[in-house]
C-alpha cells in the first residue's frame, strides 16, 4: 500500500525485515532510526530514542527531530472507559512533554490525554 502513495515514508528502515524492504523497492524512504529505552525520549538528526515503539511516540520524535514549531493532534481521542491503553498513551505524552527538545502538543479535537486543547476554529489567526 505505502509503495503506491506519492509521499515519502519515514520509518526505521534499517530495522525492517528484508521482505518489507523488498516491498518498498522504488519508494522514497527516509530512514529514521529507533532505539527503545524505557522512560527516555531523545531526538537526533536521523534517529531517536523512545520509551516504546508505539507509532504515536515515533511520530512525536520525528516532529521534534525535524524541529516542528507545534504538533497539532487530531483523532487522538483515547480509549473508552478505564482502558489501560489510555494510561500507556498518556505516559508517552507526559514523558514527551518533559523532554528538553519537545515540540508543543495541541489537541484540536476532543482527547482524554493531558495536552493543551483548543478548537480547530481557534487556530484562525
Amino acid at each position: 500500500m505505502h509503495a503506491k502513495l506519492p509521499q515519502p515514508l519515514i520509518t526505521p528502515y534499517s530495522m525492517l525485515p528484508e521482505e518489507v524492504k523488498s516491498a518498498l523497492a522504488g519508494k522514497e524512504v527516509l530512514d529514521f532510526g529507533l532505539n527503545v529505552e524505557p522512560d527516555n525520549f531523545e531526538f537526533g538528526h536521523d534517529c531517536c530514542t523512545s520509551p516504546n515503539s508505539l507509532v504515536m511516540a515515533y511520530a512525536f520524535a520525528v516532529a521534534a527531530s525535524g524541529r516542528a514549531k507545534k504538533l497539532f493532534m487530531a483523532g487522538f481521542d483515547g480509549y473508552e472507559g478505564e482502558d489501560p491503553r489510555n494510561l500507556e498513551m498518556n505516559q508517552v505524552v507526559k514523558l514527551y512533554q518533559r523532554s528538553s527538545s519537545n515540540t508543543p502538543l495541541i489537541a484540536i479535537t476532543p482527547t482524554r490525554y493531558d495536552v493543551e486543547k483548543t478548537s480547530v476554529y481557534g487556530l484562525v489567526s
